[in-house]
């Protein structure tokens, strides 16, 4: 939630469903999927690269599932005809 926070544009969206939580914001999303929960693996200078890491270790030890699912959504272009 805090990537979320710093990095998803001005929106957050938190949801729990059939064990599922999930995390939506409108950030330019993850670089490196494969690579976020690594430990020390961060994609900018901010931070530890800790904090994904630590998420992956209490949702196996609760039995959450977790995924990572970039979509990018195209900017709504307007344009006045006539």
């Amino acid at each position: 939630m805090d990537n979320s926070g710093k990095y998803g544009g001005g929106y957050i969206q938190i949801s729990l469903k059939n064990n599922i939580l999930k995390f939506e914001d409108r950030g330019d999303g993850i670089k490196n999927v494969d690579k976020i929960f690594k430990r020390f693996y961060k994609e900018n200078e901010r931070g530890l690269g800790l904090g994904m890491n630590i998420v992956k270790k209490l949702t196996d030890n609760l039995k959450i599932k977790i995924k990572i699912k970039i979509l990018k959504i195209l900017p709504l272009i307007c344009k006045k005809h006539g």
